[in-house]
């Protein structure tokens, strides 16, 4: 029997972005690597939950932490270069962007993120043979 490795997991999806008229006017091809992003991410949510907070506020500032928080996690998730795509199409309302583009992220991604997580907790246990009492530690 040969050593299997398995790469690491991909999200690889098309979100298109509707015209008034139901016709796809930007197709946003979006490829993220779980694994990569993984850490970054939670970082990244953090921050815009802390923004969302003060933006309630309704200050400039704070409006505008909120919006570079939007910003950073779609950069992330995304990539730039759609993110650019995304604003153009929303007519940089971020509000308008979050609200439609965020069930992608709580529907897509974070759900992978979680299974990749999981997956890495029993590699570990599996790899280094860990007892009962040391698998439950982490969560298996």
């Amino acid at each position: 029997m040969a050593f299997q490795v398995k790469k690491q997991q991909k999200i690889v999806e098309d979100i298109e972005l509707l015209a008034d008229d139901n016709s796809v006017a930007v197709t946003l091809h979006v490829e993220i690597n779980i694994d990569a992003i993984a850490r970054k991410f939670r970082l990244t949510q953090v921050k815009l939950a802390e923004a969302q907070k003060k933006a309630a506020s309704q200050s400039d500032e704070a409006l505008e932490e909120y919006g570079n928080a939007v910003i950073a996690i779609f950069n992330l998730v995304l990539g730039e270069e759609n993110t650019k795509k995304a604003l153009e199409y929303f007519e940089r309302n971020y509000s308008d962007m979050a609200i439609q583009l965020m069930p992608f992220i709580t529907d897509v991604v974070q759900p992978a993120l979680k299974n990749s997580a999981e997956e890495k907790k029993a590699l570990i246990a599996n790899n280094y043979h860990l007892n009962r009492k040391q698998k439950r530690k982490l969560g298996l």
